[in-house]
């Protein structure tokens, strides 16, 4: 029922657990759950940071303008090739 209604409030019990059954199936029967926890979690601000930066540069309108306009140069330079 969690997960038909609020499936990001499920998201926060099914990502954990994915993690570690995803470790357990490597074959390793014994593990330090606290080093497993702080690598994700460095994961997790890794690829947040990342994010955030993607979004920033997607939604900057300086440097959509400045993609567009060396596309369009890179096109035009294509042509006459």
């Amino acid at each position: 029922m969690l997960v038909t209604r609020h499936y990001g409030l499920a998201a926060v019990f099914i990502t954990p657990l994915s993690v570690f059954l995803a470790e357990l199936s490597r074959g390793v029967t014994v593990f330090n759950s606290n080093e497993l926890v702080q690598a994700r979690a460095l994961d997790i601000v890794i690829g947040s940071l990342i994010g955030i930066i993607g979004g920033m540069v997607l939604h900057n309108r300086y440097i959509q303008q400045k993609t567009i306009r060396q596309i369009r140069l890179t096109r035009v330079g294509l042509l006459r090739k």
